[in-house]
């Protein structure tokens, strides 16, 4: 046990500080949330239980009432039938059940129906009636009157008039077909009860008159008390015979297979039912010793507690994502201010200055904001240390520029080339001419007064006035193309960046090889996002990538070389940053391009850039 924790203690050691923080905010928190869902699951469960019972409970004792009242007004209707004077006085008369004309027992049975229906109109509800002889006309009347035979041919008859001779009631379930559909059927729960007249020779005489209901209307009772899903509740007689029930299919199939409980049980008891454990609840009606019986089916009751142990499970699931979501955000947030700093401290190793952390949003004051602060305190010295390096190291290369343009003394040569130039017009030497003019725009576009700034179409001109000069050497075999927009030619650059590589294309091309009798070079522009390209294209002999490594690795200033291809490389990603600079695609024997990538600039930014 010992050392599977230390194992736990020795992984978690492992762990990454955003794990390590995720785990130690949410298990604890998971496991409480747990806890007290437990706890409410049992307190909510047997509050169900409880509730549920209670409901059930009331919900029977509303049906005993009912049924109850039904049975009472079924009894009060029938001691209004015996109690009524003129069905009284009709069945006392001496010549009732004697031989009559059929003008008198027509005359009988209209007193004996209006006397029906003025007690069915108060009890609408319920269809009552009454047995007599059989050879009264009226005996078939099946409203209100019906034959005593109909009665002496029942199953349960010796059974019904033992019960109503001793004056109590006798109920009993009667089938009937309608008269006007007979293959539709009604049930009724019938109460007959005996009526005892004496006549004027004081001979008693009784008679059987009942008083009817339909079933239907105690079905709806036992329904609407039975609210659990698929629970069963059913009415017992006092011979524990099935009277009505809320579902008679399924009812009627357990009472013949001798599964319901035969006796009463102690209420909420469990009974089994084809493999189906039931609670039972009884209800005893005293005044009819009736019996309302309640199936509830155990699993309703596990059913609930089963969706409650869900619905909580998903709250504490839910509960549990939300907790590891937040711990998630907030060691993100933590380590990820760590992580930031990982990044700076990364980006500084590779010698990229720009490393600031913002904190102005934050001010959180805590001790990563109190890192941060010095981190960017450390870096910005490092900056300014930097900054004083690179004035010095411009400081460096204008000096050497300055002193390369002061080799050569500008007043002395201006004056030299103005006196061969106005000399050669007076003896018409145009050529002599032509060569003073392009190497006076060289040398003033090459000094430009001591300035490292110059517009790209005046750096052209340069180029021009250059190969003017070469193509007096070499009687015009070098054809110069310039192909950049206008646009291009109002920005600034650096000055002294394409002469040289023209230079380098002219020597070798056609000044080392002889058998080359042609040089085509082509200047060509373009932008691309914010930068410029320029091209330098020739059709000399090209170089592999040993003499392309060379060349831009070369910062020699010789007559081969010009300016050094590797200074311009360096002044370039000196002044406009590591991104810019030059590129070659060359191929032996097929000539090369020269790419020179620049940031577009006017004069006024790129002179205020240098300073």
């Amino acid at each position: 046990m010992n050392k599977w924790i230390a194992n736990l203690i020795s992984a978690y050691k492992k762990l990454s500080m955003q794990k390590k923080m995720i785990y130690a905010f949410s298990i604890p928190v998971i496991i409480i949330c747990m806890l007290i869902n437990l706890v409410s699951y049992h307190v909510i469960s047997q509050n169900y239980k409880n509730q549920l019972r209670y409901l059930v409970d009331q919900s029977c004792e509303q049906a005993k009432a009912f049924i109850l009242n039904y049975v009472e007004n079924m009894y009060y209707t029938s001691v209004m039938i015996s109690d009524n004077s003129k069905v009284e006085n009709i069945l006392a008369s001496s010549e009732f059940s004697k031989d009559k004309d059929l003008a008198e027992q027509y005359r009988e049975f209209w007193n004996l129906k209006d006397a029906f229906q003025n007690i069915g109109v108060s009890n609408p509800t319920f269809r009552i009636g009454m047995y007599i002889p059989d050879y009264l006309i009226y005996s078939n009347n099946n409203d209100y009157f019906y034959p005593s035979s109909s009665l002496q041919s029942r199953e349960d008859y010796e059974e019904m008039m033992q019960v109503i001779s001793n004056g109590k009631m006798y109920f009993a379930l009667i089938d009937e077909s309608e008269p006007s559909n007979p293959s539709r059927h009604k049930s009724y729960l019938s109460l007959f009860k005996r009526m005892e007249v004496t006549d004027n020779q004081q001979e008693k005489r009784s008679y059987i008159c009942k008083v009817e209901v339909l079933v239907s209307e105690f079905e709806k009772i036992l329904k609407n008390a039975n609210n659990t899903k698929n629970g069963l509740i059913y009415l017992l007689d006092e011979d524990k015979e099935i009277l009505v029930s809320s579902d008679d299919s399924t009812i009627k199939n357990m009472y013949d297979k001798g599964c319901l409980p035969k006796s009463k049980l102690t209420s909420w008891s469990q009974w089994n039912v084809d493999d189906s454990n039931y609670y039972v609840l009884w209800q005893s009606i005293e005044e009819s010793n009736w019996q309302i019986v309640s199936l509830i089916p155990v699993d309703q009751f596990q059913q609930q507690s089963n969706f409650i142990w869900f619905m909580i499970l998903t709250i504490v699931i839910v509960i549990s994502i939300a907790v590891i979501i937040i711990s998630i955000l907030l060691s993100r947030y933590y380590v990820g201010r760590l992580s930031k700093l990982n990044q700076k401290m990364k980006t500084l190793e590779k010698g990229k200055l720009n490393a600031d952390i913002y904190t102005q949003y934050e001010q959180s004051g805590d001790e990563i904001d109190e890192i941060f602060i010095n981190f960017n305190y450390m870096t910005d010295k490092l900056r300014s240390l930097m900054l004083e390096h690179y004035k010095l190291g411009k400081s460096v290369m204008s000096a050497e520029l300055k002193a390369l343009q002061a080799q050569i003394n500008p007043h002395f040569l201006y004056n030299t080339l103005d006196l061969i130039n106005w000399s050669a017009m007076d003896y018409g030497a145009q050529e002599i001419v032509d060569i003073a003019h392009n190497l006076g725009q060289f040398y003033r576009l090459s000094l430009n007064h001591g300035k490292n700034a110059i517009l790209i179409d005046e750096e052209l001109k340069h180029v021009e006035a250059y190969v003017n000069i070469e193509n007096v050497h070499f009687d015009g075999a070098i054809k110069l193309m310039i192909d950049v927009p206008n646009e291009i030619r109002s920005y600034a650059c650096l000055n002294i960046i394409l002469q040289p590589f023209v230079e380098n294309s002219i020597i070798h091309g056609i000044a080392e090889h002889s058998e080359i009798k042609e040089c085509n070079i082509k200047i060509s522009a373009e932008l691309e996002d914010e930068d410029i390209m320029i091209h330098i294209a020739d059709d000399a002999k090209g170089m592999d990538e040993s003499q392309v490594s060379q060349l831009l690795n070369n910062s020699s200033s010789d007559a081969n070389n010009g300016y050094g291809v590797k200074n311009i490389n360096f002044r370039i990603k000196l002044c406009y940053g590591d991104k810019y600079g030059i590129t070659y695609d060359s191929i032996p024997k097929n000539g090369t391009i020269v790419h020179i990538r620049i940031p577009i600039m006017a004069y006024n930014e790129l002179e205020d850039n240098l300073k």
